[in-house]
């Protein structure tokens, strides 16, 4: 069984979000600045499971899909 926590799929998440506006939209290969300084682990380790993430507050992960979700066009239901 596998040991990813709430966090680490909070992260897995967003950073599927933001990858598919720049890989699969925009044609990028790499992210901005901006974008790769909300994500400084690699998502996945190289056995191919998800880097698993502990002790990052609830809001940490908000905060990280609201800059996703303002760099992709989208509205946060949960943006303060």
């Amino acid at each position: 069984m596998g040991g990813n926590t709430i966090s680490t799929l909070l992260y897995h998440l967003a950073a599927i979000e933001v990858d598919w506006l720049f890989a699969d939209i925009h044609e990028e290969d790499e992210f901005t600045p901006e974008i790769g300084d909300l994500f400084p682990y690699d998502v996945r380790q190289p056995n191919g499971d998800l880097t698993v993430l502990k002790g990052h507050s609830l809001d940490d992960h908000l905060h990280r899909f609201t800059e996703v979700r303002k760099i992709c066009g989208i509205t946060c239901w949960y943006a303060r």
